[in-house]
């Protein structure tokens, strides 16, 4: 009897008809292909007018606005146009770019730092359901055994419920237009999110 190997597109064959399936997820995808299609002709769009004179000049002008002020009397040159990057780059877009980079790496590491111990409490390996044996316990004390997990969890959502803009607008007006604001806005969005997102796990 000759036994052969199946060959790779044979296996991959196998793979994809025995890929689960779900309904739901198909059904999902379907009704809003349908909402998209209803809320597209739904609207009133008047389709004569995209490219009316008006249209057509701000165009024009955005495709010559959009066009380095320094280099508009000059004709194309790529030299030209590096050299213009460059001394963009080493007076402003550098700093920027470092400043940036320095902001994620900061807040990345404040982030971690306060979602390792937020961590613990949120999630139900640490906190059991039922701590306590059903026979020996009190529904008071079912409760209080719940309440640090109710209280974490709740305290993470809220972290990542608000924008990150709105906080780091509120922070701007308490700390100063500075790089703080923008790391503590990322910080609470992060901490609150990672936590939450890894205690979302049973034992």
């Amino acid at each position: 009897m000759n036994n052969t190997e199946p060959t790779q597109a044979q296996r991959i064959a196998v793979l994809f008809r025995n890929r689960p399936r779900s309904l739901f997820l198909r059904s999902q995808l379907a009704l809003a292909a349908v909402l998209i299609c209803v809320a597209w002709f739904q609207l009133d769009i008047d389709w004569s007018n995209q490219f009316s004179a008006r249209r057509l000049e701000n165009l024009r002008r955005f495709s010559v606005e959009v066009y380095p002020f320094e280099l508009r009397d000059e004709p194309f040159s790529t030299t030209r146009m590096v050299a213009w990057g460059w001394d963009v780059w080493r007076d402003r877009a550098g700093t920027a770019a470092l400043t940036t980079f320095g902001i994620s790496i900061v807040a990345i590491l404040i982030a971690g730092t306060l979602s390792i111990p937020a961590a613990f409490p949120a999630a139900h390996k640490v906190i059991a359901t039922q701590p306590l044996p059903r026979q020996n316990s009190s529904r008071l004390a079912a409760v209080s055994s719940q309440l640090p997990l109710v209280l974490s969890r709740c305290a993470l959502m809220f972290c990542r419920v608000i924008p990150e803009y709105i906080i780091a607008f509120l922070l701007v007006s308490l700390l100063g237009p500075s790089a703080w604001p923008a790391i503590l806005a990322h910080d609470r969005e992060h901490a609150g999110r990672d936590p939450g997102n890894a205690s979302c796990a049973r034992a």
